[in-house]
């Protein structure tokens, strides 16, 4: 009789381990679910975004844009104001009015969203038309967004705009031996 009450103690006592592992591992599916399903919102809202901008609907900064928005975007200087950055947006808009963006690449991973893209269009007072890529970096808080770094291709930009990297003169480039 011991006998039979030690194996039914070591069943239940395995099915109760069994049992609370289960609960973990589900808790713990549960949350990389809603993380996923957070990262994909975030995708979404990015890819809006672009597609907004391209159709010059400045009001989206107001839609997905947080207050204390901060744009790093050299070799300017940091926009600290959500009005700045729009403000820049509208004048970029209005210099290139066929301005556009194709996503090449998106990617999502906690409260980021980072974006590969190819720049296009045509400078309205030159007619030179150029295509650049660059990468943006997106971050979220609270389903807005709070600060985003954009790394274009300003070199390869501005040469197709008939620009060219020279040295400054009388300086030497050649390190001392």
């Amino acid at each position: 009789m011991k006998k039979l009450l030690m194996v039914w103690a070591l069943v239940l006592l395995f099915c109760f381990m069994v049992g609370c592992q289960d609960k973990a591992a589900m808790a713990e599916l549960e949350a990389l679910k809603a993380q996923a399903a957070l990262e994909e919102q975030n995708k979404a809202k990015v890819i809006h975004f672009i597609e907004e901008m391209d159709k010059k609907n400045f009001d989206v900064y107001d839609e997905l844009m947080a207050d204390e928005f901060v744009m790093h975007f050299p070799p300017f200087p940091d926009e600290d104001s959500l009005e700045a950055s729009k403000q820049s947006a509208h004048a970029t808009y209005v210099e290139i009015p066929d301005y556009n963006h194709t996503i090449e690449d998106i990617l999502a991973k906690g409260d980021k969203v980072v974006v590969r893209l190819t720049n296009r269009g045509t400078v309205k007072e030159s007619g030179i038309k150029f295509e650049f890529p660059a990468i943006v970096v997106f971050q979220f808080v609270d389903g807005k967004v709070v600060e985003t770094w954009a790394m274009p291709d300003n070199l390869g930009y501005n040469q197709q705009l008939g620009m060219e990297l020279k040295p400054k003169e009388g300086e030497n480039r050649n390190p001392p031996d």
